[in-house]
């Protein structure tokens, strides 16, 4: 049961820095982030928040930032963006010049890579996209991520947009499908698995108007 003073709302502006330290810490050990950053994980922490914070610069205002709090602090954090925002936009100058100086050149090329891999196996279909969805260790196992993408999937439903995502954590792939995701394949990127999942539009598609 979830927690009655649990609160899922967009975050603002102020709140990417806070949203970007939450992520970094939830995707340090994950295989793709060990694979790529090739580090200790207190070098893997800050090269992700490097990236966090320039991939949070280049997508706003056009994604969508939730965040679950209890008792005002963030536990949760989900990232979503919607299909007519998809297209490729580079984080401002600074953002870039700081993401590659916290990451160091190695990793900020190795990273480029996968990412230009994982945006060209994306589906034709228009799509909105899970980019990231993460939660604190001490919230983990509460309910926490199915609120938020629950919370993120009404919006898509509302739209009548198809979703798709990316993980490389096996256990997760079970999580997504009892939201109604299904792989579409398991891909190897940086020589790790990568599991590619769909979930079909619900829904009438909104015009436009």
């Amino acid at each position: 049961m979830e927690p009655a003073d649990r609160r899922i709302a967009p975050l603002g502006r102020a709140e990417c820095d806070e949203a970007a330290r939450l992520l970094a810490a939830a995707f340090r050990d994950n295989p793709l982030n060990r694979a790529v950053v090739r580090a200790d994980g207190a070098r893997r922490l800050r090269s992700n928040l490097a990236g966090t914070r320039a991939s949070l610069a280049a997508i706003w205002p056009r994604a969508t930032l939730l965040g679950a709090r209890v008792q005002g602090r963030l536990c949760g954090v989900l990232v979503g963006v919607a299909p007519d925002a998809l297209a490729g936009h580079a984080p401002p100058l600074l953002a870039q010049l700081r993401c590659v100086i916290g990451q160091g050149w190695g990793t900020a090329l190795r990273w480029g890579r996968v990412h230009r891999e994982l945006v060209a196996l994306r589906p034709a279909e228009p799509h909105a996209y899970l980019d990231l969805l993460g939660v604190d260790a001490g919230s983990r196992g509460r309910g926490v991520g199915r609120q938020l993408l629950r919370a993120w999937l009404e919006r898509v439903d509302a739209q009548g947009d198809a979703s798709y995502l990316e993980t490389d954590r096996k256990a997760n792939v079970r999580f997504y499908e009892r939201a109604g995701f299904r792989v579409l394949a398991e891909e190897r990127i940086a020589d790790t698995a990568v599991w590619r999942m769909w979930r079909p539009a619900r829904g009438t598609r909104r015009r436009g108007g």
